[in-house]
This record gives C-alpha cells, structure tokens and sequence, in this order.
C-alpha cells in the first residue's frame, strides 16, 4: 500500500514518464497521466472512492469536478453571472463609444 504524504515521494508525469506541467489547457483526452513513487518507480494504480471526505489541505495534478461549491457559493452559476454582467457592461460601453463619436463629430461641424 502506498499512502498520500508530504514528503514528495509521489510524483505525476505523463505517458513519457517526464513530469507533468500544466499547460493552461484542459486537453484531457491527449493527455494520460501516471501517478508514481518516485523511491520505487512503481505507478500507483488504484482508486478510492468515498461518498464523502474530510480534508484539511488537498494538493492535487487536477481536478475534475461537475459542480464547485465554495462556502455555499456555486462558482459556475456566479461565473455566468459575471460574464453575462460583464458583457452588458460591454455593450454599454459601445455605446457610449459611439455616442462620444457622434458627439464629437457633431462639435467639429458646428465648428467649421
């Protein structure tokens, strides 16, 4: 049995055996990725799964989840919201845009 500590004997690295670095993709489906002791070259191959689970700190390669909830905030829901608010904020913006342009154009007649 191998157990999950802090003393970075676990390592994960992709199907090259080189270690793994983010990439700011989530290109998943090329990526298949190894869970290894690094002091026995062994690739940690089992899985637990909990119907719950109580951790203090969890470090982790990925995580993969279909809902976040964060101090009863559900993030994907507040994302939507932000985005849709940013853009309205954006469209205002435009307008405005075109407003000064249409302003500014109607100062340069009244100059001539």
């Amino acid at each position: 049995d191998v157990y999950f500590t802090d003393t970075g004997d676990l390592e994960i690295k992709n199907e090259s055996q080189t270690a793994y670095v983010y990439d700011r993709t989530l290109d998943l489906k090329s990526q298949i990725l190894n869970l290894i002791n690094k002091k026995t070259g062994e690739t940690i191959d089992r899985i637990g799964a909990f119907a719950e689970v109580v951790s203090a700190k969890v470090r982790a390669g990925l995580i993969e989840a279909k809902k976040l909830v964060v101090d009863g905030v559900d993030i994907l829901k507040k994302l939507n919201e932000l985005s849709d608010k940013s853009d309205k904020q954006q469209k205002i913006i435009e307008n405005q845009q075109k407003q000064i342009e249409e302003l500014q154009r109607t100062v340069k007649e009244l100059k001539k």
